[in-house]
């Protein structure tokens, strides 16, 4: 899939529809690489990306507890929970087909919590119960 940008707008009382004017330019120059094709919009109230509080806790406390644990790398618990809880896409390039691992880049606070619910889940569940503090009460290393 091709780099798609957001451009950020709001809607009035009336229901006019204005877009920030500090994209002005940004957006001009990628309309017009759309020039004679047909376009599909799509309006949605914006997600917050996640803090770098929260990606510290995901590496710092959750993968940290886990590592110890099992002796396993954060890098390669990274994969791992990747491949176990995001969803992938398969692409093909030529005859040759493959899936693509899902990024935690890209979630949003809420579905970023949800992974990392998810990955606290597995370590209760299959390491021996192991229990991972909640944010409020995690020492971040």
């Amino acid at each position: 899939m091709a780099f798609v940008p957001i451009f950020h707008a709001h809607v009035d009382e009336g229901g006019d529809l204005s877009f920030d004017p500090s994209e002005y330019f940004r957006r001009r120059a990628w309309l017009r690489t759309l020039s004679r094709q047909h376009i599909e919009v799509v309006f949605r109230r914006p997600h917050k990306q996640r803090s770098t509080q929260a990606n510290r806790y995901l590496w710092g406390v959750i993968y940290a507890l886990i590592a110890e644990k099992t002796g396993h790398s954060a890098d390669d618990l990274h994969e791992y929970f990747k491949e176990r809880f995001l969803p992938g896409r398969e692409i093909r390039i030529g005859r040759v087909k493959t899936t693509i691992t899902g990024s935690t880049a890209v979630l949003n606070t809420e579905q970023f919590r949800e992974y990392c619910d998810q990955v606290k889940e597995f370590a209760w569940d299959y390491l021996d119960e192991l229990a991972i503090p909640n944010p409020d009460r995690a020492e971040v290393s």
